[in-house]
């Protein structure tokens, strides 16, 4: 039979259409219940020629709920003024009056109860890794695995309770049968089997105890060891900051002797921070509890900030090639390999609220709809926001999560044209058909074409561009006239609001924090949390105090300063340190702020010059103490 006969035997299709040269499309929707469809191969889909029966077909029906979506306004009326996205009603709150120096404000943000946890979690881990048993079971583990390197048959991830059974040599049908009759004799005895070696010694075959099992089976009077303190935290801190700002290939060769022909390896303010060996411990030992400290950042960023009017949500990526069951790859981001973390940031490039996707283990949700309705539940109640996302999160699905839920969200995102097929697929139609043509951004002529529901909350936009774009949005509609010309608005919003994510990223990588290679994903998370939340306290201090001269260099450059005088680090041998001594005589003057009529009885034990105390740190970081001998 040709498929010409199979058509006319086919109820379904008319023939006289075929004959009169009409298309012929039918469903191919995954999951459709449809009988008669001869369109498989092709890949067409459905639309309002599609000879299926409604009945037959479950997307069949979906289009004529298309047509009545009409072209009525939206009756949402838009009152953000998007151009100037820094409102009055925006910036830091909350802020202890004792705030004034700069790591004042990262000490907001990343307070005691932080660091202690941190430190807690830190010498717990080197407890862990310095135990006896733990020791044995990793020197038992690595044994068995050169052991099994020689003899060929170590294969790479595998644990060792895996590849030790896997050694075990064959055994014949006969030694099989007189096993299984021993196990049901001891099966019946209740005894318990033991594999035994070769000298007759019964082992347990088991791999290492992971830290959490290891901590669960602690003793109550069990006492940690401080191998770790807060001083030694802070100074490792300050010391990962001196090292974004200045690289060197290694990490030794920030503590190497400087040469005094080249001046090339050596830093004198990484050595008067903190030892080599310190720095190793801390960096060796570092360890957190990742959930519990994502939480309660996250608290503080929303405590101490209130966010512009526009928002986004997008991904945020940390450069990552170890090993961890997490790890993503996203080719069209600068950072193809790494982990990626989910955020919501406003105009000024504040990141309000984000959390690291761990696949099955994140607490949060993963689908799109979840992600963003989750961001938009930590905005306050009361003000109004612009929201715009990509492709990845927007449908209309979530377009009626956000109507139900939030009543000050302006929304606008684009859509992928499966989201659904039955409204953006003859959209597409009519754009390509469209004659009526307008100007986007760039004053090339467009075609375009639109609907909105029946209740005019939603609008659903296909513009013809380089390719086909399509945009949901529940507050604006697809033109807007300036000049006597009718331009494009959807696109020009949806620019605008997309940035900020971005800028965020612009400015948490615009100095790297700790350039060398990471083999653990909890360093990566640790650095990148510090990295906001610097970014994050530099502009909590720049909106309060309006202080527009402030670059992130000079606020990284204070904080460093602050926490070499602060918390009192070791000074180098034969140098004195700039540390702010009583001297016995008053001066009328101070050598930063120049007011006469004030006495002034401290004074820099290496500069010998006379300060107020407010004025130390400021005094120290306009001389550029990165750059002194």
């Amino acid at each position: 039979m040709t498929n010409r006969e199979a058509d006319a035997a086919d109820p379904n299709i008319d023939v006289n259409d075929q004959a009169q040269g009409k298309p012929a499309t039918f469903c191919t929707r995954k999951g459709c219940k449809c009988k008669g469809c001869k369109c498989v191969k092709v890949r067409r889909t459905c639309d309002e020629h599609c000879a299926c029966k409604p009945t037959e077909c479950e997307n069949r029906g979906k289009f004529e709920e298309f047509k009545e979506w009409g072209r009525e306004k939206i009756k949402i009326n838009f009152d953000i003024k998007y151009q100037n996205h820094f409102d009055a009603d925006s910036g830091a709150k909350n802020v202890p009056e004792t705030c004034r120096k700069s790591l004042d404000y990262v000490k907001l943000l990343l307070p005691e109860e932080v660091a202690t946890h941190i430190v807690k979690e830190s010498n717990l881990y080197a407890a862990y890794c310095k135990s006896p048993e733990i020791i044995l079971q990793q020197k038992h583990y690595k044994d068995k695995m050169a052991e099994d390197k020689k003899n060929g048959t170590w294969i790479k991830k595998r644990k060792l309770s895996e590849y030790v059974v896997e050694n075990i040599p064959e055994q014949t049908n006969q030694q099989q049968h007189e096993e299984e009759d021993e196990q049901e004799d001891e099966e019946i005895n209740g005894e318990e089997r033991l594999i035994e070696d070769e000298e007759g010694e019964a082992e347990e075959r088991r791999s290492v105890k992971s830290f959490k099992q290891w901590c669960l089976q602690l003793p109550a009077d069990f006492v940690t060891p401080e191998v770790i303190t807060i001083k030694m935290l802070w100074s490792y801190i300050a010391c990962t900051l001196v090292m974004g700002l200045q690289p060197y290939n290694t990490i030794d060769q920030c503590w190497e002797k400087r040469d005094p022909t080249t001046m090339l390896y050596g830093n004198d303010n990484i050595k008067a921070l903190m030892a080599k060996n310190k720095w190793k411990l801390v960096h060796r030992f570092l360890h957190f509890d990742q959930e519990w400290l994502e939480e309660r950042v996250n608290l503080l960023f929303q405590k101490y900030y209130r966010p512009c009017n526009i928002v986004s949500v997008d991904e945020m990526m940390s450069k990552f090639l170890g090993k961890c069951g997490f790890r993503m790859f996203m080719p069209l981001k600068p950072i193809k390999f790494g982990l990626k973390y989910f955020s919501l940031a406003d105009k000024r490039g504040y990141t309000f609220n984000f959390w690291l996707y761990r696949g099955s283990k994140s607490q949060q949700a993963t689908d799109t709809v979840s992600i963003v309705i989750d961001h938009l539940e930590k905005l306050p109640k009361d003000k109004k926001f612009l929201l715009g996302t990509d492709n990845y999160y927007g449908s209309l699905t979530l377009m009626k999560e956000v109507i139900e839920k939030f009543s000050n969200i302006y929304y606008i995102s684009t859509v992928r044209s499966n989201r659904p097929t039955w409204l953006f697929t003859p959209l597409a139609k009519e754009a390509k058909d469209q004659t009526k043509k307008v100007k986007n951004d760039n004053g090339r002529n467009r075609g375009y074409s639109w609907r909105s529901n029946p209740d005019g909350t939603i609008s659903a936009i296909t513009i013809e561009d380089n390719k086909l774009v399509n945009f949901i949005s529940n507050f604006i509609s697809p033109t807007v006239i300036s000049n006597d010309k009718e331009i494009l608005d959807a696109q020009s919003i949806y620019n605008h609001c997309m940035q900020c994510v971005d800028i965020a990223d612009k400015k948490i990588g615009e100095y790297y924090l700790f350039p060398h290679r990471k083999t653990k994903w909890t360093r990566v998370y640790f650095f990148m949390l510090l990295k906001v939340i610097i970014v994050n306290a530099f502009i909590i201090k720049k909106s309060e105090c309006q202080d527009s001269r402030m670059s992130q260099m000079d606020f990284i450059h204070n904080v460093i300063t602050g926490i070499k005088c602060q918390h009192n680090v070791r000074a180098r041998r034969g140098a004195p340190e700039h540390t702010l001594v009583k001297g016995d005589k008053k001066q009328t003057h101070c050598k930063h702020c120049k007011k006469t009529g004030s006495s002034v009885r401290h004074y820099c034990e290496k500069c010998k010059v006379y300060l107020h105390k407010k004025c130390f740190v400021e005094f120290h970081s306009k001389t550029s103490l990165l750059n002194q001998e």
